[in-house]
């Protein structure tokens, strides 16, 4: 089995909950520390890491990409500019234009159903053999949709996921000689 494999085997782990609610804590509450915004409208650490672990394998989206995103965004909706994301209960502000259109979602976890969906059915490039939407993929394609249309405007948005997600993988895994180094074939 190789690296890749046995990453996507590790992130298929229901036990993953814990693990990803400590992201969400470190990178959302712990990075902006006293001045950090905690949403309303049913927001947890624990809330958010179900819905991430569940639309992760029901959409077959890469975790690691979806928690990188998460931050780049919004850093789960605590960073203090991030008010349109917690307005809208939108992580990854689908639908929140650069022009200022707004998608309000349901809830927390229905924003990342939302996002689950949009990037399983848009952005699959179809080069992972099991059909996972994978950062590797979206990075190599710079978070390009196939029929065209680019997923953030922000300078070099693929260098920052890649980055984030990387260092998560490293908190997500057991085994930290699974997570595959940036450049490998295996990456």
């Amino acid at each position: 089995m190789d690296k890749r494999q046995a990453m996507r085997d590790w992130l298929l782990n229901p036990q993953l909950t814990s693990a990803v609610a400590a992201v969400i804590k470190k990178y959302g509450i712990d990075n902006f520390g006293a001045k950090a915004v905690i949403p309303d409208g049913g927001w947890s650490p624990e809330i958010l890491a179900n819905g991430f672990v569940t639309y992760s394998n029901y959409f077959k989206v890469d975790l690691s990409m979806m928690l990188a995103q998460g931050i780049a965004e919004c850093h789960f909706g605590c960073n203090p500019a991030a008010s349109k994301s917690r307005r809208t209960f939108n992580i990854f502000n689908v639908g929140n234009t650069d022009s200022g259109a707004e998608e309000v979602q349901n809830g927390w976890v229905d924003g990342i159903r939302r996002y689950a969906r949009v990037m399983a059915s848009e952005y699959n490039y179809h080069d992972d053999p099991e059909g996972w939407v994978m950062m590797e993929s979206m990075v190599s394609h710079k978070f390009t949709r196939p029929r065209g249309g680019v997923y953030s405007t922000t300078k070099d948005y693929e260098k920052l996921v890649s980055v984030l997600a990387m260092k998560i993988r490293k908190l997500l895994t057991p085994n930290p000689s699974l997570v595959p180094k940036e450049g490998s074939k295996n990456a």
